[in-house]
């Protein structure tokens, strides 16, 4: 999917492993006005964030190998301003307080309606 140059709404890149899933949240960003990248690994998600400035990042909290954690951190040290949203279908008490500790925006549970993710970009 290839990110407009102008987006209305911001900046979002989007890091989830699940290929329909990853396509389904960027198709719908994009329907509501942000430009979107897509990526489906930490590696690629890492290589992104180097080289392009993004207001919110939306991954999901195991992805490829890498702690979504980690690409929180990686995010937030590149521009502090950015906000990140962790999505996730493990979720437990441990990994929401870690998330909220290190200063992720929200945190939300797979299954999740694509509603209530794009309120929460929003208000990122």
């Amino acid at each position: 999917m290839a990110p407009r140059e102008s987006p209305a709404r911001g900046r979002v890149l989007v890091v989830e492993d699940e290929e329909l899933l990853r396509w389904s949240i960027g198709r719908y960003l994009e329907r509501h006005g942000f430009a979107v990248d897509l990526v489906g690994d930490g590696a690629a998600a890492m290589d992104r964030l180097a080289s392009r400035a993004y207001d919110v990042v939306v991954t999901d909290l195991a992805v490829g190998g890498t702690d979504g954690l980690a690409i929180a951190a990686q995010a937030r040290s590149l521009r502090t301003e950015v906000q990140v949203v962790v999505i996730t279908g493990q979720s437990s008490k441990d990994s929401i307080l870690k998330a909220l500790r290190q200063g992720v925006a929200d945190y939300i549970e797979k299954p999740f309606d694509l509603e209530l993710l794009l309120l929460t970009v929003e208000r990122a």
